[in-house]
């Protein structure tokens, strides 16, 4: 199993629910119920900070998952918010816990994922630590691109600056000025690193 879509793949969902853009999937401190498969959209994890602002946590599109910690707490600590027209489907938490716990071996790879997951989590902590923007995304696009050296845009240009602690008009000078020292180009909502 290399993704927790795969996983939920081999479950009934409980409910299929169908979002418009702005529709809340919850909120945070909400109950925690279960989990959740994006099949068509996207929808944004967002927290609200302690100074106030609203951060930006991960994009969940087509087939990725969304909650699993939820699996193990009592309550939602982000808000998950359509950013478009979405269909998601949810699994009511004692099934999902009721299912691993019959089937070591799955068990243990739904944690190998989650362990995937929290070491990038841990990778944009870090990233956020550099000072220089350019470095930072420049190393974030060396941890992140693909095989052929190219980075598919998720969602927008705008969320990705956010995800790398940039405000948007910043990060659009960074990419002009990339594209100009010829270190990317960018087709579309892809960007191939050069060096």
């Amino acid at each position: 199993m290399n993704t927790i879509a795969e996983f939920l793949g081999l479950l009934r969902p409980t409910d299929i629910i169908e979002l418009n853009s702005g529709d809340y999937l919850f909120r945070q401190n909400n109950t925690a119920r279960g989990i959740f498969l994006v099949k068509k959209g996207c929808v944004k994890l967002l927290r609200d900070s302690v100074d106030g602002n609203t951060v930006i946590m991960y994009i969940a599109q087509s087939n990725d998952s969304l909650a699993e910690a939820s699996l193990f707490s009592s309550h939602y600590h982000c808000h998950a918010k359509s950013d478009s027209r979405a269909q998601v489907f949810f699994y009511d938490k004692e099934t999902v816990l009721t299912y691993l716990s019959a089937d070591t071996a799955l068990a243990f790879d739904f944690i190998e994922v989650l362990s995937k997951q929290i070491q990038r989590l841990r990778l944009l902590i870090e990233l956020r630590g550099v000072r220089s923007p350019k470095e930072r995304f420049v190393q974030y696009l060396r941890l992140m691109v693909d095989s052929n050296r190219e980075l598919q845009i998720k969602s927008t240009y705008k969320d990705l600056a956010e995800t790398l602690g940039m405000t948007h008009e910043t990060f659009y000078r960074l990419l002009r000025q990339l594209e100009q020292d010829k270190l990317i180009t960018r087709r579309d909502n892809t960007i191939m690193l050069s060096v």
